[in-house]
């Protein structure tokens, strides 16, 4: 789940105006998301890993034929 005001207000069931009102929570969120921009979506790791499966099936297929 994206870190943001909108998903943290849904899931908490408190207004976007509470969470940016109370600097300690608007501080926290902003770090979180931050530190998420850094890490790999989940469909970038799912894409890196369907790649990576290609990439086994290809050298055992590659292995196969050279026997």
């Amino acid at each position: 789940m994206k870190i943001n005001f909108n998903s943290v207000s849904e899931e908490s069931r408190v207004s976007k105006a509470f969470l940016y009102r109370n600097t300690e929570l608007r501080d926290q969120i902003a770090t979180l998301r931050k530190q998420q921009e850094g890490s790999p979506s989940i469909k970038q790791v799912k894409r890196n890993m369907s790649d990576a499966s290609n990439i086994g099936f290809f050298v055992l297929y590659d292995n196969i034929i050279k026997r």
